[in-house]
């Protein structure tokens, strides 16, 4: 069994002054990190990306779903800033 834990990430960006991306991993039950993963520049939107970790971290989401989630949420997102 393992434990999965997301945390939002912040790096400088050029034009906004900061961009947020989630780093991850997986964690076996002797305490030893099994995995690693991230994505940043996710949004400019700190909160949007505290929510998303959140949500995965809550979630347990598995690493090897993490990227087809955070696609998902952009494009979640996008579309409700469209309309």
């Amino acid at each position: 069994m393992l434990l999965y834990l997301y945390w939002p990430v912040r790096s400088n960006a050029p034009v906004t002054r900061f961009i947020y991306g989630i780093e991850g991993q997986s964690i076996d039950m002797e305490g030893h990190v099994v995995e690693r993963v991230c994505a940043f520049d996710i949004s400019v939107n700190a909160s949007f990306v505290m929510q998303l970790a959140r949500r995965c971290t809550v979630g347990q989401l598995s690493i090897d779903h993490f990227m087809d989630v955070i696609n998902d949420a952009i494009h979640e997102r996008n579309h409700d800033l469209i309309q």
